[in-house]
């Protein structure tokens, strides 16, 4: 079996923490019981992990490093590195006692190279001391060749909550903008989180993730959102059609298909108020979150009796002038944009939004000096310049009837031969940004679902 086809079945694993040589002695630093929480998940399911800490001067606020790493060993192979993770430094500055027990946000399985089912793993923990010292402990686990199926649902009458299946279609660009009904039938899935206290129906967030899938972007913004009693529906549009990331084989057309079913679905649940249900995704999934709210879009592929009540893309692509562009829902709309972004520059965007304005729409746009492409996503690096990367920054295109689209210049089709890509693009975390991201979208999500009221 392949590794691309252990990924389909969704590899295994199951993890027994084990502590550090020698345990926690008296006034020497240690960590110990170092696991993952569940012990047996599959691919792109969500962790966490945890560990006890003992005699740590300062906490863990104070430590200089931590990573997780992971490898795999098959008998006669070399060890071969698959994961690396390392939590947010806002998570460890909450520890500052001397010893405790620390449990790390939400983290998806989706590492890259991994290997097919049937291998021992090991996870190492490492974190460097203020004085450079190192501490470790170890968990081991073993993939095994095949997890259950994900089972769609037709409805969340039950009030289910974790993994959750549904049906949907994969539809070429040309199929959606013209409402033909086909495409591939998928079953895909989302992880629904209702927040720890509150009673009565729900407001509810579907997050929707960029290129590269979902990650720690949309589980720290799903953490967020349960702060202030938000339950969080987070969609994965690529595993279940057997990709890692999003490509030209899954348009934004059929991303947009996925999050309107996901609503419908969603808006089913008995814990879940499907008036107050709302849409974030940030690059690819800003995209899906922007041109979700068009009229036509919502006519021809929405569920029935059900809208979304907001919509919050962050940094998306306005690189695409649809027909009836300006006839979107009076819902509102905010962007939240980098102004340096060059990878989905913020000017095409500031345009549009405005073009919307004119025509009596509720919409708003929040620019961060400085913040490049994916901001909020805090497993990256600072901003860094990815040399690989398909840039779109200099392209422009328009729909014509038929489902065609072109490019605005040349009125050649959408290709990504096109001259207008470009390589290479700039992409990093911003904490500042970040933060006040955070602050923006919890207020408005708090105003506009009436919370604590």
């Amino acid at each position: 079996m392949t590794w691309k086809a252990a990924l389909a079945a969704c590899c295994q694993i199951a993890v027994m923490g084990l502590p550090s040589p020698g345990g926690a002695q008296e006034g020497r630093s240690a960590v110990e019981h170092f696991r993952f929480l569940p012990a047996t998940f599959c691919y792109a399911d969500h962790v966490r992990y945890e560990f006890a800490y003992r005699n740590f001067p300062g906490g863990l606020a104070t430590v200089k490093d931590v990573e997780v790493m992971a490898d795999w060993q098959r008998a006669g192979d070399q060890a071969t590195l698959m994961w690396r993770l390392a939590p947010r430094r806002e998570e460890l500055a909450r520890h500052t006692s001397a010893s405790g027990t620390f449990v790390s946000g939400l983290r998806y399985w989706r590492q890259e190279g991994a290997p097919r089912g049937g291998v021992d793993v090991q996870f190492r923990l490492t974190l460097t001391l203020a004085d450079g010292r190192h501490v470790t402990g170890t968990a081991t686990g073993r993939y095994a060749d095949s997890c259950p199926s994900v089972i769609p649902r037709a409805t969340l009458a039950g009030g289910p909550t974790g993994r959750v299946g549904f049906e949907t279609t994969t539809p070429t660009t040309t199929e959606f903008l013209t409402g033909a009904k086909g495409g591939q039938p998928a079953v895909i899935w989302g992880d629904l989180e209702l927040p720890p206290s509150g009673a009565g129906r729900l407001p509810a967030v579907i997050l929707i993730h960029g290129s590269e899938g979902v990650g720690p972007r949309e589980a720290r913004w799903a953490e967020e959102l349960a702060e202030i009693g938000v339950a969080t529906f987070i969609v994965d549009s690529t595993s279940g059609r057997g990709l890692k990331n999003v490509t030209a084989d899954l348009p934004s057309g059929a991303m947009i298909l996925d999050v309107y079913r996901a609503l419908g679905l969603l808006a089913t649940h008995p814990r879940i108020d499907p008036s107050r249900i709302a849409l974030l995704g940030g690059s690819r999934g800003g995209v899906v979150s922007l041109y979700a709210s068009l009229t036509r879009f919502r006519r021809m592929h929405g569920p029935a009796g059900v809208e979304f009540a907001a919509y919050l893309p962050f940094y998306p692509g306005c690189v695409v002038d649809y027909i009836d562009g300006e006839q979107v829902s009076d819902r509102p709309i905010r962007i939240f944009h980098g102004q340096a972004d060059d990878w989905t520059p913020v000017g095409p965007c500031r345009e549009y939004a405005e073009r919307l304005r004119r025509a009596g729409k509720d919409v708003q746009l929040t620019a961060y000096p400085g913040a490049h492409h994916a901001f909020d996503d805090p497993s990256l690096p600072p901003a860094q310049f990815r040399p690989g990367v398909v840039n779109p920054s200099r392209c422009f295109f328009v729909e014509l009837p038929g489902g065609r689209v072109v490019n605005r210049v040349t009125q050649q089709p959408l290709d990504f031969d096109d001259p207008c890509f470009s390589q290479g693009a700039t992409a990093g975390y911003d904490p500042g940004a970040h933060r006040r991201a955070i602050r923006a979208v919890k207020e408005f999500v708090t105003a506009t679902f009436r919370l604590g009221r």
